[in-house]
């Protein structure tokens, strides 16, 4: 837990130190966890809102590994229109407000990136993780566990298409805030 919250640390200090980024910044998390004292101050210390989002919970008897509806109720509560959503494990290697100013956004009102993997016709996908032994870029299938593929929470027929990443996101909530509503909905513990 403390770990994650050093990793939005590390990112903050790369982006206010090392690539001058002044955009606003706030970090959510679980009711049941906080930062340490140590870390809360150096949020501050990097004029960053920390708090948690009261209407969820981490689902921790309900054999969830992942907590992929923290995304979806980040992005509707962000007080923000315009919202960059970063994941704990996401590095940015310059300054990310510019993204703001793409063509891309400034037309679409979203950016999103592609993920690593493609999903299977089946509308299932295997659960990956990065072995320490392998480059950084090789999966490797630790376990036969399957999860089910945004295809199917949205209903859709998959396609051969590469599947989007969801730990960076940038997107216009007043024009595309019905998906981050519906969204939202869908990975919360009590749809699945």
């Amino acid at each position: 837990l403390q770990d994650t919250f050093d990793r939005v640390l590390t990112s903050l200090r790369l982006l206010r130190l090392s690539h001058n980024c002044t955009l606003a910044a706030h970090v959510f998390h679980f009711p049941t966890e906080s930062p340490s004292p140590e870390q809360a101050a150096q949020f501050a210390l990097f004029d960053t809102t920390v708090a948690p989002l009261n209407s969820i919970s981490k689902d921790e008897d309900g054999g969830r590994a992942k907590s992929f509806h923290l995304k979806g109720a980040a992005l509707v509560q962000a007080p923000f229109d315009e919202v960059l959503l970063l994941d704990s494990d996401n590095v940015p290697v310059r300054d990310v407000a510019p993204l703001f100013d793409s063509p891309e956004f400034l037309e679409m009102g979203a950016v999103l990136w592609p993920d690593f993997f493609k999903d299977q016709p089946e509308n299932v996908r295997p659960t990956f993780t990065f072995s320490p032994l392998l480059p950084p870029c090789a999966p490797s299938l630790t376990q036969s566990a399957f999860l089910q593929a945004i295809w199917s929470i949205l209903g859709v027929q998959c396609r051969d298409e590469w599947s989007t990443e969801s730990g960076q996101v940038l997107v216009r909530k007043s024009q595309h805030l019905d998906v981050c509503v519906h969204l939202s909905r869908k990975l919360s513990p009590r749809s699945s």
